[in-house]
This record gives C-alpha cells, structure tokens and sequence, in this order.
C-alpha cells in the first residue's frame, strides 16, 4: 500500500507527458493489487476526461468505500483528498446529466469556500442545464467576481444572454473577452452570431474572418462565412469556405448539410449526393435530411439515368443482354 501514491505519481508524470494509455496501464495494475483511493482518483480523473463517465462515477464510488468516507452530502470534506473526490463526483453528475445532484454536491462544496471561482463555475453551469438562466448568471457573475480574468464563466454567460435574446449585453461581454483575450476564436465566432443577428451583416464577416485568421481550419466560422457569401449571391466563394469547413471537422453535419445544397444548386449532383449521404452516416434523421428527402431521391434518379435501383441486380444471360436505347446507364448527369 505504500507504494500506491508513487504509482499514482508515475501516471501523473505520464499523463504530463501525454501518454494517457500508460497511465491508465499503471493505475489499473496497481488498483487490481491495492485498492488505493489515491490511484482510484486519478483514473477516475483520467476516464471523465475520455467521456468514460460511468467508469469514471464506479471507481470514484469504490473510492468513498476505501477511504471510508461518510455520505458526500453528511459531512463537508475535510481533506484536500476528500475535497477532490467529493468535487469528481459533482462533475460527473453533471456530466451524466443529472443537473440536481451535481448541484447538491457543488453546495456542500461551496459552504466551505465560497469564493471558489471555479465551484461558482459550476454552479452556474448546473442552473443552466437545469434551465435557470438567471440564476446560472448570478452564479457566473459571482465566479467573475472571485477571478476577474475567469474565461470559462464568461463565455458560458454569454451564450446564456444570446439565448435570451440580451443582444446588447452579449456584444459587450464578449467585447470584452476579445480585449483581454486577443486570441480567443470562438469569442470573435460569438461575435459574428450577435452581429447577424442585430442585422449588422458587415461586422458580422469581419468577426468571422478574424475568428478564420486566427484558426483557419476552424470550421464554424468558415460556415458562417460560407452563408454570407450566399447572401452576396457569391457561389464561388461560398463553395470554397464550406469546402474548407468539412476538410477541417468532416463531423460538421451541418457544413456537409450545407455543402450538399450549393452543389445541388450548382448541378454537382454526384458530389451533393455524397454529402448529404454523409450527413445522415454522422446524424441518421436530421431534420433538413427529412426536408431534402425528394430533392436527394430526384439526384440519385438522375445519377442512376432513370432506373429503379432493381436494375441493378441483374445476373445470368440478361446481364448479358445488350441494353438498346439505355445511353444514360453510364450515369452521367
């Protein structure tokens, strides 16, 4: 057992160095000979982060047991140690979806320190998701508050005020996070959203072209710009920014959404097809797929000259047969 912290501290050192798989390597061997709370944290610590959530809340529960540790919500925590397990649990909670636990948790937290910036974070990120906008800001604003150059509480409250249609109030916000942040891309992205939609279509693309300048594989932008250039009636251009946008996050079902329309206008239709059946491989029943089904039957009708998909599966002597007046078989549009 007395060995489980060095362990702890040699995946800590890999994990420093990036080599995640190693660290979980060494901390799974070493829990499967000592059950260790120190070990159990850091991997736990290791599988939130890699989205293993309910991996993450098992061994965090193994651990209350091995440090035998009252109820989270009895008693606040009195260790370091303690404070960072009882912290693992609440942000797993509310990775997990359950807004109200993790709430639960962070209040106990947050009565031992209340001027945690970080802990107000979360409190205003767990009103959020539990949709209590106002709250969520008032909790932001106190994070803020505690750490004037706390980014994360700043960015989540404007997309709050964007969503409540505080328009004014979200330009300055993030006014302010460009200034203090030069660098930040998704502020200027921000930005680009409230201009569009203060109808203040200039600055709204020189928001996304600086966001663009910045990162210029960042793909939300680039479909932002994409949009404005349609509006211009510029094809070219548009097809250019969302060409570049499915080339930098080819996830983006929006941006192959997006793509598969203007090719389909420009009459690319083997290329619209290919998109657009890309974006229901990334989001089977997307909305706009549901909206564009005739339009991607009337494409793949014109690619396949005409025919039934039937024809296709043709064997024997009739796959032999010559087809008279059948040119469009090629498939060519």
């Amino acid at each position: 057992m007395t060995d489980a912290p060095r362990i702890a501290r040699r995946a800590e050192l890999a994990l420093e160095r990036g080599n995640w798989l190693k660290a979980v390597d060494l901390l799974r061997t070493e829990l499967a000979r000592h059950p260790c709370f120190h070990s159990a944290v850091v991997l736990a610590t290791i599988y939130l982060e890699h989205g293993r959530f309910h991996m993450a809340e098992e061994l965090v529960d193994q651990a209350f047991s091995w440090a035998d540790m009252k109820n989270p919500l009895s008693v606040c925590p009195v260790t370091d140690a303690q404070r960072r397990l009882y912290l693992l649990k609440a942000n797993l909670r509310l990775s997990l979806g359950d807004a109200q636990g993790a709430l639960s948790l962070y209040t106990v937290l947050l009565s031992e320190r209340p001027a945690d910036a970080d802990l107000l974070y979360r409190m205003g990120l767990a009103y959020e998701r539990m949709g209590q906008r106002e709250l969520a800001i008032g909790y932001l604003d106190r994070a803020s508050a505690a750490h004037p150059d706390f980014l994360p509480a700043m960015e989540i409250k404007g997309q709050i005020l964007l969503v409540l249609k505080r328009l004014p109030e979200a330009l300055d916000l993030y006014t302010e996070v460009t200034l203090a942040h030069p660098g930040n891309v998704n502020a200027y992205c921000m930005l680009g959203h409230i201009y569009h939609r203060m109808q203040r279509p200039v600055a709204a693309v020189y928001a996304w072209e600086r966001a663009v300048a910045l990162a210029p594989n960042a793909d939300e932008p680039l479909r932002m710009l994409a949009k404005a250039a349609l509006g211009r009636g510029d094809l070219a251009q548009a097809r250019d920014y969302l060409t570049r946008a499915v080339t930098a996050n080819p996830r983006n079902v929006h941006a192959h959404l997006d793509l598969a329309d203007l090719l389909d206008e420009l009459g690319e239709t083997r290329s619209a097809l290919a998109h657009w059946d890309e974006a229901e491989r990334l989001f089977p029943g997307h909305p706009r797929l549901q909206r564009c089904k005739e339009r991607r039957e009337r494409v793949a009708w014109q690619i396949t000259g005409g025919r039934s998909p039937l024809d296709f599966f043709v064997t024997g002597e009739e796959a032999q047969r010559p087809r008279r007046g059948r040119e469009s078989d090629t498939g060519a549009t």
